[in-house]
């Protein structure tokens, strides 16, 4: 289990969608968590971020927990700790994280692979193919128009720290909203399928991102998407 980190609290970000932001180890890389209500009362968590007991109130307060998505192989270490919480949940990660947490002795419900949309439609479930190690799907939430990432893209802010601000920029995460050098030079296995995956993806209705890292893409957000892989071509 990881380590407690501090957070904020939930903030309303469209009709039925919900952030809630973290720190990570006293780094420029605070990490977020949504949460989509679809239904009457059915609640999606992404990438959990685990909380103080008292403080699940506020996600119990907009519905039941029924399911729980680890979006890549990165982050998952806390979605066991809602599973834990909400044993009637069901807990769906890559395949990786799959084999990984049934050695550990974790419940799994299914992989991702298996999603690709919830009940009613209104929540959209895709992989992008043609990576490596990451194993990144990306959930789309259709009544909000929203388009939600993990690790494919950031939207940072520069960093106090110099050390941090020097890796920002090497890493092109520095101030812009788009793929980093890393995802591209580390995680990318097929350019040509990974491309055609996104070009699949910016087909999609939404106008606001949430990334994982940094800035919510409040304003623009397919016309921002479009640019942010350009570099991969």
């Amino acid at each position: 289990m990881s380590e407690l980190q501090p957070y904020d609290s939930l903030i309303q970000r469209g009709p039925n969608i919900w952030t809630l932001d973290g720190e990570w180890y006293k780094t420029s890389f605070r990490r977020r968590m949504t949460v989509i209500r679809i239904g009457v009362d059915q609640l999606v968590v992404h990438s959990a971020i685990q909380l103080k007991p008292e403080d699940y109130a506020q996600i119990d307060a907009l519905g039941h927990v029924r399911w729980i998505v680890a979006p890549n192989a990165f982050h998952s270490d806390e979605a066991p700790v809602y599973k834990a919480r909400y044993p009637d949940a069901k807990l769906l990660v890559p395949p990786s994280v799959f084999k990984k947490f049934r050695k550990k002795g974790v419940e799994v419900d299914g992989s991702l692979d298996n999603l690709k949309e919830f009940p009613g439609g209104e929540l959209i479930c895709k992989a992008v193919d043609g990576l490596k190690l990451l194993e990144e799907y990306v959930l789309y939430h259709s009544i909000s128009k929203t388009l939600i990432l993990t690790d494919l893209m950031f939207n940072m802010t520069s960093p106090k720290s110099w050390i941090e601000r020097s890796f920002f920029r090497w890493n092109q995460i520095d101030n812009r909203f788009g793929m980093s050098r890393i995802f591209r030079l580390m995680f990318v296995r097929d350019k040509t399928l990974v491309l055609k995956n996104l070009d699949e993806i910016a087909q999609w209705d939404f106008d606001l991102v949430i990334v994982n890292h940094g800035n919510i893409v409040e304003t623009s957000g397919k016309k921002g998407f479009i640019a942010g892989y350009t570099t991969l071509k």
